[in-house]
């Protein structure tokens, strides 16, 4: 049994010994670079590559920039031109909706006027213009606080946009 044991393990290291061999055989030896030359007409020579190749770069870096720059000052102006519209249109929408609230007022203040212009016409006596007065004074006082009421219910207009 010892026997065929030996055998065995010769023919593994055998086997073993062999692939390695033959793999280190077939693998070629790193190649080796040439030795940078030290001449002072190569190193300028590279230098002067790399001055150009870092300038190229630069200008390259720049004009990438530029057009970011543009495309940013693009982006914020269109923007910007859509919160003026959107300003404009909720600015419209207040004036709409607050004309014919003044235009109650003013009407309001026009009737206490002529009511007072009237009475004052037949007063006789200073109570009778004091009370004529009073009436109209209260009575844009009342229109008044109306006309504010109805305005501080209507929504709120944006401040205006600013431009970039």
């Amino acid at each position: 049994m010892n026997t065929k044991f030996l055998t065995a393990a010769a023919i593994a290291a055998a086997l073993v010994s062999g692939a390695g061999a033959s793999a280190m055989a077939a693998t070629p030896a790193p190649a080796t670079s040439p030795a940078p030359s030290s001449s002072p007409a190569s190193t300028a020579s590279l230098q002067g590559k790399v001055d150009d190749l870092t300038n190229k770069l630069k200008h390259a870096q720049d004009a990438l920039a530029k057009k970011v720059d543009a495309t940013a000052k693009k982006a914020a102006a269109d923007a910007y031109k859509l919160q003026v519209t959107a300003w404009q249109t909720a600015k419209s929408v207040h004036e709409a909706a607050a004309k014919p609230i003044l235009e109650a007022y003013k009407a309001a203040v026009a009737t206490a006027k002529t009511a007072r212009d009237a009475a004052l016409l037949v007063a006789v006596t200073a109570d009778a213009k004091k009370a004529a007065n009073d009436n109209f004074k209260s009575a844009v006082a009342s229109a008044t606080k109306v006309r504010d009421d109805a305005l501080a219910a209507l929504p709120a207009v944006p401040a205006k946009p600013v431009k970039p």
